[in-house]
């Protein structure tokens, strides 16, 4: 059984960035997000929050998490689909 529902996602997400760093938050979001494919937390087919339900719970804005998951299409590792959302 898949662990990836879109809250629990935020939820590990969120808790993961809160630790200060100099990174830039997009690249840490999509440093996140991979790892959780790569260790089979989320799984082919399990769906992402929405780009402003992350935003807001990271305290960030929209563009910083469109940035992430444009750079993880761009890897292969998630799709977006017009209306539907963004998958793995």
């Amino acid at each position: 059984m898949s662990h990836g529902s879109t809250t629990a996602t935020t939820h590990r997400l969120a808790q993961a960035l809160a630790f200060p760093s100099s990174d830039p938050l997009t690249g840490r979001i999509v440093e996140h997000l991979w790892e959780e494919v790569v260790a089979g937390v989320l799984e082919p087919g399990d769906r992402l929050p929405t780009v402003r339900e992350l935003a807001v719970a990271l305290g960030t804005t929209p563009r910083t998490v469109e940035r992430a998951f444009e750079a993880l299409e761009r890897l292969g590792v998630v799709a977006t689909r017009a209306g539907e959302g963004t998958f793995v």
